[in-house]
C-alpha cells in the first residue's frame, strides 16, 4: 500500500532482490535511490515510471515527455546526466532487449547497455564533452564519435572497462583513466593535450599510438606496466614523472627526448628507448654526445 518513497529511502538496502510497490504514486529521485543502496531497475516492480511516461533503466530514470535524465543529486551526477540528455534529445526512445541485454535506444541506435541492472556499455554520438567521473562499476566499453573534450576525473577506478574508443577528442583533463587495471584497448587518435596523472596504472595496455600528442602533464603514464610501444611524433612538453615504473616501454616515438633527457635518467630500458629515437631521426644532435652509452 506504499504511495511515497522519500528522504534516503532503501538508501542502505544494500542485499533487497526484490521490492513490490503496486501502488506507488511518487519517487524522490533525489534521495531514494542511492548508489549503494536500492539502485537498480532490477530490484524495483511497480507500474510508477510507466502511468508517468517514464522509463526507469539501469538506475536512471528517463521523463519521455520533457526527455530530461536523472539520478540521484550530486554535481558529477548532473553532468552526466546532462551528457545522456545531449543524446537523447528530439528522439524517439524505447528500450530494447536482445538475448537477456537491454539497450537503451535513441531512434532505434543503443545509447546504453544494461546487463543485470548495470550499465555495461555507452555508445555516444551527439556529446561533444564526455563526463564519466560517477561510479560505473560495471561498465566494459565506451564509444564516443564527436565528442572533442574529456571532463576531469572522467572514467576513474572502472573495474571492469576494457574499452574506450574516442578518436576525435582533442583534450583530456586531469585524473582521467587513472586506475583503470583491465583497460586493453585506448584509441584517442586526435588528442592534442592530456593532465596531470591520466593514465597512471593501467596496466594492460601494450601500445598508445597518440601522434597528434603535442603535451601531457605530471605523471601523466606512470606505472603503465606493460606499455611497450608509444607513438607520439609531436610530443614536444611533459610533466615530471611522465614515464616513471613504464618498465615494459622500450620503443618512443617522439622529439620529446632532445629537451627532456632526464625523463628516462633512471629508466630500466633507457638504452633501449633512446636507441629507437636515434633510429628516428629525433636524437641526430645527441647521436656523438656519448649520452647513448651511458
Amino acid at each position: 500500500s506504499v504511495k511515497y518513497i522519500d528522504s534516503s529511502c532503501f538508501s542502505s538496502l544494500r542485499w533487497c532482490s526484490k521490492i513490490k510497490l503496486p501502488s506507488l504514486k511518487y519517487v524522490d529521485m533525489n534521495s531514494s535511490f542511492e548508489r549503494d543502496g536500492f539502485y537498480y531497475s532490477k530490484n524495483i516492480e511497480t507500474d510508477y515510471f510507466k502511468n508517468k511516461n517514464q522509463i526507469f533503466f539501469a538506475g536512471i530514470l528517463i521523463d519521455l515527455d520533457n526527455q530530461t535524465v536523472k539520478l540521484p543529486s550530486g554535481s558529477a551526477k548532473e553532468n552526466f546526466c546532462k551528457m545522456l540528455e545531449t543524446e537523447l534529445k528530439e528522439a524517439t526512445i524505447t528500450v530494447e532487449e536482445k538475448e537477456g541485454v537491454r539497450f537503451l535506444c535513441a531512434d532505434g541506435r543503443p545509447v546504453i547497455r544494461e546487463e543485470e541492472g548495470n550499465i555495461t556499455g555507452l555508445y555516444l554520438e551527439k556529446a561533444e564533452t564526455i563526463s564519466l567521473n560517477i561510479y560505473l562499476p560495471k561498465l566494459r566499453e565506451v564509444e564516443a564519435l564527436n565528442a572533442t573534450k574529456i571532463e576531469k576525473k572522467s572514467c576513474q577506478v572502472f573495474p571492469d572497462l576494457e574499452r574506450f574508443i574516442a578518436n576525435n577528442v582533442t583534450e583530456i583533463e586531469e585524473g582521467c583513466f587513472k586506475n583503470n587495471y583491465n583497460l586493453k584497448e585506448l584509441s584517442l587518435k586526435k588528442v592534442q593535450h592530456i593532465g596531470d596523472e591520466c593514465f597512471s596504472d593501467i596496466q594492460k595496455v601494450e601500445n598508445l599510438m597518440l601522434n597528434n600528442l603535442k603535451s601531457c602533464g605530471d605523471k601523466c603514464f606512470t606505472s603503465m606496466s606493460k606499455l611497450k610501444n608509444m607513438q607520439a611524433v609531436r610530443l614536444e612538453k611533459a610533466g615530471a614523472g611522465s614515464f616513471d615504473a613504464t618498465h615494459s616501454l622500450e620503443i618512443l616515438n617522439s622529439p620529446l627526448l632532445q629537451n627532456r633527457l632526464e625523463l628516462f635518467k633512471h629508466h630500466r630500458n633507457r638504452r633501449a628507448i633512446l636507441k629507437s629515437m636515434r633510429e628516428k631521426g629525433f636524437l641526430r644532435h645527441i647521436m656523438h654526445s656519448g649520452a647513448l652509452a651511458k
